[in-house]
């Protein structure tokens, strides 16, 4: 029994917020204010300027239990339902609407696109704030005019290739899928084809691609043609270590390689610089042909390294 000395927030807290949680894991629950005429009813359960109701209380808990929720994208993906909105469902939408597939759909390729150029640019970055000293205005440029980088994502069973041509800085356009994107990235907003992104949250390690967008959270697998794990200093994954022009390539896939084997030429700053096999083993892909413009830390061999006690 509360006063009239409690709060609307007493009342939700004690009473109804358990209720409302229980419904996320698929228990139905009812909230209602039963009372005679000028009692309160309506302010309780809708509030007003600068006092939230019950109403609002209840959807700030269910978006916080689906922020949660490992089914998040599911679970937003019920409640856009114009049947669930309506408040038409019944226990049978499920399966009348999904049929008993419930598995989240593939991102679309223009999601594809931006994690592959927020990747970039923060590879960018960190490589600007490795040098000496790289004006704005140099950052993003190439001696052709344009940088070019592939990046593989693994999507089920299939790979697919995400190709980037930097034009400068901030600046890409994106091929995947068939489809051509043009991308930016200024003052910390990123856009695609000129709309404005809702990047909630963004990140990635050797593996992974994490990104947030609106409502939406995505994971993408990065794929790098060998099922070994790599780093930096696997020699299994051999990068270029600057921007420049990739001037020769000196073996092909199914060779078989030494340590400190010269495999290609890399041009950068009117300077051939020499890239070496880090240890035995055979190629197993090339990611780009002679005469690309390549992008600091872009992917140019991956070798299956020889078993030393073969």
């Amino acid at each position: 029994v509360f006063n009239e000395a409690c709060t609307t927030t007493d009342v939700y807290e004690r009473n109804a917020k358990q209720i409302v949680e229980s419904t996320v894991e698929g228990i139905n629950g009812t909230v209602f204010a039963y009372g005679q005429t000028s009692s309160g009813k309506t302010f309780t359960m809708q509030g007003a300027p600068g006092h939230d109701g019950i109403l609002q209380m209840a959807a700030n808990t269910i978006f916080d239990k689906i922020e949660q929720s490992a089914n998040r994208d599911f679970l937003l993906r019920v409640l856009d339902d114009p049947t669930f909105a309506a408040g038409e469902a019944t226990t049978a939408l499920l399966d009348e609407v999904w049929q008993g597939d419930f598995a989240d759909p593939p991102p679309p390729p223009e999601v594809l696109a931006l994690a592959t150029v927020m990747v970039a640019a923060q590879r960018a970055q960190a490589t600007a704030e490795q040098a000496a000293y790289l004006s704005d205005d140099l950052q993003g440029w190439h001696s052709s005019g344009v940088g070019r980088s592939r990046h593989r994502l693994l999507l089920g069973d299939d790979v697919v290739m995400v190709e980037l041509l930097q034009s400068g800085p901030g600046a890409w356009t994106a091929h995947c899928l068939n489809q051509r994107f043009e991308l930016t990235a200024r003052d910390g907003v990123y856009r695609v084809d000129g709309k404005a992104q809702d990047v909630r949250y963004f990140g990635f390690d050797h593996d992974q691609i994490w990104l947030c967008l609106g409502r939406r959270s995505f994971s993408l697998s990065r794929y790098w043609s060998t099922s070994a794990k790599q780093g930096e200093d696997d020699p299994s994954h051999i990068s270029a270590p600057m921007h420049g022009l990739l001037q020769s390539i000196s073996v092909q896939v199914g060779d078989r390689v030494q340590a400190g084997q010269c495999l290609a030429i890399l041009e950068a700053m009117k300077m051939q610089h020499q890239i070496h096999a880090k240890a035995d083993g055979i190629v197993q892909a090339i990611g780009f042909d002679p005469g690309a413009q390549v992008s600091a830390g872009s992917q140019l061999f991956a070798l299956e390294i020889a078993d030393p006690t073969a």
